[in-house]
């Protein structure tokens, strides 16, 4: 039987809180995509008053931060090395990163939102500043633009900016730098990225907004090893939002792609174990399937993902977390939690 939902597109229900232009805000800000909206592109703006040439790379921040708090030192590096976007300071003005896969990821919780940092290649003296949500001039500060289609009806785009030059809880932003590394610059009217003599600054940024996904349907391991384009069942696009390669993409420390993670028996090794559930779990979620009820257990994969290798080896503790996550995501996968199983 022909799956419920479609492939390799993000139904969603999204509750935006903050200002968007060109819309009156109301229900103190609350604003939502209609119902059965499919979100197109999801693209980060900044105003940017240099044009150094420089690459500015966009990265997953991981972990919670205040505006009027953080800093270089406890900050730490909380944020995910690979790229999820990037620009080019080419001009002054307006740069902007497609951050599309990632705002999506937020949607059906297979990450949480901790926002945006930015940084940029470490040529010595040459750094990039920013207009911040402090700045003298509103119509240049940081914003989300969230494009979506309702079936039927033309595209729309949702435009996330804080409204004032008064910290309104929907945007926060501030930059961090290694050269006064408890420093915190909540309060400027600047951002800034790239390097002041040796040292370091970069910027974070954060949109609060929610997203409720559409129920959708799980399917298992089996289906989705099947179901690459190596074949031998139909080829399933959901496979193509995997980044940067679909199943080609490298999966963490394992030194194996995500096609060649799944396919690998586990022989009773913890790390495959997991593996399996999770790369089922994450692509059923990029499938448009609710995962708020493994939203944990997809954060705490990931960490060890993050921190342990197939062939190390693990405390029995650390090895009981491995399999204890993947028993949760198993029942996730297989309909027994969360929206249910496809009809295949």
């Amino acid at each position: 039987m022909k799956r419920l939902q479609s492939i390799g597109l993000l139904v969603v229900v999204v509750a935006l809180l903050g200002s968007v232009w060109g819309v009156t805000a109301h229900a103190a800000n609350a604003l939502s995509v209609p119902t059965g909206a499919i979100i197109n592109s999801a693209t980060l703006w900044v105003y940017a008053y240099q044009a150094g040439g420089d690459t500015v790379r966009v990265h997953r921040v991981t972990a919670p931060w205040a505006e009027y708090g953080v800093t270089w030192n406890n900050f730490n590096a909380s944020y995910d090395p690979a790229v999820a976007g990037s620009f080019v300071t080419d001009a002054p003005g307006w740069r902007s990163a497609d951050v599309t896969q990632l705002v999506k990821a937020w949607a059906t919780g297979l990450s949480p939102n901790y926002g945006f940092l930015l940084e940029q290649d470490p040529n010595p003296y040459k750094s990039t500043d920013y207009e911040s949500s402090e700045g003298a001039t509103p119509a240049r500060y940081p914003k989300l633009e969230i494009c979506y289609t309702v079936p039927g009806d033309p595209m729309q785009c949702l435009n996330i900016q804080r409204p004032s030059a008064m910290p309104a809880g929907d945007v926060m932003d501030v930059y961090i730098t290694e050269a006064s590394p408890d420093y915190n610059g909540g309060a400027a009217p600047y951002l800034f990225t790239g390097l002041v003599g040796s040292y370091s600054k970069q910027a974070l940024i954060q949109f609060s907004f929610d997203f409720q996904p559409s129920s959708g349907c799980t399917l298992t391991p089996g289906y989705w090893k099947t179901h690459s384009k190596y074949g031998p069942a139909s080829y399933d696009a959901t496979w193509g939002l995997v980044q940067p390669a679909g199943e080609d993409s490298p999966f963490f420390l394992s030194g194996k792609t995500y096609y060649q993670a799944l396919w690998t028996a586990p022989q009773g090794n913890a790390y495959y174990i997991l593996a399996h559930a999770y790369i089922a779990a994450y692509l059923n979620g990029l499938d448009g399937a609710d995962t708020s009820a493994v939203t944990a257990q997809l954060a705490h994969a990931l960490s060890l993902f993050q921190t342990y290798s197939p062939t190390d080896t693990l405390p029995k503790a650390v090895r009981q977390d491995f399999v204890n996550t993947a028993s949760v995501l198993d029942q996730y996968n297989n309909g027994y939690i969360g929206p249910g199983h496809c009809a295949e």
